[in-house]
């Protein structure tokens, strides 16, 4: 801690779970993204579909799922 700040270190960044979506799903990440980067309005289904990539890459279960829908004032 220095000035009441957390200092972020190299190694402490090596140990951060980064994770890749299968290479079959990466275009279409790339382009939902870019789709919601453009759309103006209700953007749900593109950012369900984002999120649920995400979450199999990640190995999120239902259970999990859910409780980050709630945190995040979602509702499924």
């Amino acid at each position: 801690m220095k000035d009441d700040f957390r200092q972020v270190t190299l190694s402490g960044l090596r140990e951060l779970p980064i994770i890749f979506p299968d290479a079959a799903e990466m275009p279409e990440l790339a382009q939902l993204v870019a789709n919601r980067e453009k759309q103006a309005g209700n953007i749900a289904d593109l950012e369900h579909r984002i999120d649920a990539i995400i979450y199999d890459t990640y190995g999120v279960t239902e259970t999990e799922q859910d409780a980050i829908a709630e945190w995040l004032g979602r509702s499924g």
